[in-house]
């Protein structure tokens, strides 16, 4: 296939290939193969944006293979073969003088024992306890090179003289290439780990309870102690229970950092002296979001309990005096014998049962809303809608139930158009109109409910227009978990339903983000932003939360807290995802006056990755269509301001930027009071300072 055949191949698959030729070498015995191909990298990638030349310079990428190790016994001290290499197999310099980038590395070796499933740490602590240090790793040792690109390193530490070389151990090599100054960033290495038996070399198993990839969900990439630390089993290895202790003030106490204790504890931010203000983005009874079912060892969290895992999320129990704990005191190893992995009822003993989040409770009966159709739509009329109520088991419901309130409510949305929504003409705030349907006639037959608007559609209206429903059922736990709640709000998935004011096209409202990318990171984003459990779907979100929305009408009335913030979808999302790096205030006021702010929210992964949210690169690409409409902010420095703007600074909020912006928006002549913001001409994708090119990590 000719280079241009292949580019273009590449091209039609969303990337841009770039061709380079890696220094050729004769693979010697067991050496890693160089690979043929050119490489291809993604938009999202800084290699995409370098010259074909800078990338035959680099080699990009950094990769470790370990060969053998010998000398891993009692008293002695490891040496181990390895081989680096870039991303096409080509061999790399560790002194960064043949090839670009020097290379440090670092070495775990560690005792892993298949009954406690917890590893010692042979550096640090436990080879020396007297010198009470933290488990550590070996980097100072000796190098040998046999060519370009294969060594032996031979520990600066010997292992102890204690070590028993016929039970299972690990041995950790993981690394750094340091190419921040010509590529922006550095290589590091995806850890090599030999899990064997020295006695004998043969292959052994270790830990396998957890996965990075379920860690890189949100933290997109797991990357500790100065990106160094890469995989949970790396973590592991170090994060044990031998002398493992520390904190970031010297007048403090020190805290357990033993990965049982320290992760749960970090997740559930109960352990503010190590990480302060920690934003744990879900309800923290999803074990399942960390501990991977499709690990081997995955099943870990229910079959082997422990005081110290347990006891990390429920500190309020004392297993020494009984306190707190229904059994009364209780001794480590013994959690098993009540606490069954899986008991008979929610809430109950066994451990997968007591971790139900509410809101997935098998009680619950499974809600529907679906609409069916909407009749008499046109500019000033007013609208008949049909929809369905259905319970999980098909059976119908009456909408007609919820004129007891105490059972829930039902109520159906009217907004527009969907080339942006103003819901100009409706309710203040820049709000749609929300009718209660209770009322509905309803046939039980076909479980078909039809409700007509008392409100009339703008005059005014063009274009396609929206309806969708707000629904909830209050449902009573019985059994319910021990500290509450004891009801629950089973919430209706929303379906919007778009439909033609005028014309025969219907134009449904632009997909920018999708529910289950937020739900990636949130595991049930109902679960915690869902105004009592009743909108869940993104695309119901943005019928209220659009360009004239703001939280004016949550505010006091005595005009005390004016004026009102925006709660414009691609605003409010960027700046609660900025949360503690904003440079001003974030607080929205909602349900009953309170006010929430978001400058404490730590997001966990890189926000240079849009594509976490955004549910393709062209949802968020310059220039932004020019139907979208200006957003309200009054808040901030200078209001309106352009979409592209308004959604840009939701995260980049400071001062320079916005002088920046402003003076980079024009008010034509024909039309003075809209903004007209110019950041396409520069941000555009494929320009120098495109929004792709300075996202790309």
């Amino acid at each position: 296939m000719s280079m241009v055949s292949r580019t273009a191949l590449t091209l039609l698959a969303g990337l841009i290939a770039v061709p380079f030729t890696p220094v050729n070498r004769t693979a010697t015995n067991n050496a890693p193969e160089q690979q043929a191909a050119p490489a291809a990298y993604a938009t999202t990638a800084k290699e995409a944006y370098l010259a074909p030349e800078a990338l035959t310079y680099i080699r990009p990428g950094f990769n470790i293979k370990i060969q053998a190790v010998t000398n891993f016994g009692p008293g002695q001290k490891p040496v181990v073969e390895l081989y680096f290499t870039d991303d096409l197999g080509g061999p790399l310099d560790r002194l960064g003088l043949v090839t670009p980038g020097t290379i440090s590395t670092r070495y775990v070796p560690a005792l892993w024992n298949p009954t406690t499933r917890r590893y010692t740490d042979y550096i640090g602590y436990n080879a020396d306890p007297a010198k009470n240090a933290n488990p550590s790793r070996d980097n100072t040792g000796t190098w040998q090179e046999l060519e370009i690109g294969h060594y032996k390193y031979t520990f600066f530490n010997a292992l102890p003289a204690t070590m028993d070389p016929t039970k299972p151990h690990t041995l950790a090599a993981m690394g750094v290439r340091n190419t921040t100054d010509i590529v922006g960033k550095p290589y590091y290495a995806v850890p090599k780990y030999l899990d064997f038996v020295p006695s004998t070399n043969a292959a052994a198993t270790t830990f396998n309870a957890m996965t990075v990839a379920r860690c890189n969900q949100c933290h997109d990439p797991l990357a500790l102690h100065g990106g160094n630390y890469r995989d949970i089993k790396t973590c592991v290895l170090c994060h044990n229970p031998n002398n493992m202790t520390g904190n970031i003030s010297a007048t403090e106490s020190r805290v357990q950092f033993d990965g049982q204790i320290f992760f749960h504890a970090l997740h559930m931010g109960k352990n503010e002296l190590v990480v302060p203000e920690l934003t744990y983005p879900q309800d923290v009874r999803f074990c399942t979001t960390c501990h991977d079912p499709a690990a081997a060892g995955g099943a870990s969290w229910y079959t082997y309990p422990s005081i110290a895992a347990c006891g990390s999320c429920h500190d309020d129990v004392n297993f020494t005096t009984g306190a707190n704990h229904t059994a009364g005191p209780a001794a480590d190893g013994t959690c098993a014998t009540c606490h069954k992995p899986e008991g008979s009822a929610d809430w109950d003993a066994g451990i997968k049962n007591a971790h139900v989040v509410p809101i997935q409770s098998k009680q619950l009966k499974g809600y529907t809303a679906q609409i069916l159709s909407v009749a008499n739509a046109g500019p000033g009329k007013k609208i008949a809608v049909t929809f369905q109520l259905k319970s999980g088991d098909g059976s119908f419901v009456d909408p007609g139930v919820y004129k007891d309130t105490t059972k829930g409510s039902i109520s159906i949305k009217l907004g527009g158009p969907t080339t942006d929504y103003t819901n100009a003409g409706m309710a203040a705030a820049g709000q749609p109109f929300s009718e209660a349907a209770q009322t509905a006639t309803y046939n039980a037959t076909n479980g078909q409910a039809v409700y007509t608007f008392t409100n009339a559609i703008p005059a005014a209206a063009k274009g396609s227009y929206v309806v969708s429903i707000d629904t909830r059922r209050a449902y009573t736990l019985n059994p319910a978990p021990k500290n509450g709640p004891a009801t629950i709000n089973e919430g209706a998935p929303n379906q919007p339903f778009y439909f033609a004011v005028t014309g025969t096209t219907v134009v449904p409202r632009r997909t920018s983000v999708a529910l289950s990318k937020c739900n990636v990171c949130h595991a049930r984003l109902d679960n915690l932003f869902s105004h009592g459990g009743q909108r869940i779907e993104t695309q119901h979100c943005a019928i209220c939360h659009n360009p004239n929305a703001t939280d004016i009408g949550r505010r006091p009335t005595d005009g005390s807290a004016n004026p009102g913030e925006s709660i414009e979808f691609a605003r409010m999302i960027h700046r609660i995802h900025t949360g503690a790096e904003l440079t001003q205030d974030y607080s929205i006021y909602g349900f009953g006056g309170a006010a929430a702010n978001f400058n404490e929210v730590t997001y966990p992964g890189d926000r240079r990755n849009c594509l976490a949210c955004h549910v393709n690169a062209a949802a968020y690409s310059l220039p932004l269509p020019n139907s979208n409409v200006p957003v309200v902010t009054d808040r901030d420095y200078y209001s309106p301001r352009g979409s592209t703007t308004a959604a840009c600074t939701g995260c980049h909020d400071s001062r320079d930027v916005l002088a920046h912006a402003y003076i980079n928006t024009a008010y034509f002549p024909n039309n003075p009071t809209v903004p007209a913001d110019a950041c396409g001409t520069c941000h555009a994708t494929g320009a120098d300072a495109g929004v792709d090119k300075v996202h790309a990590r």
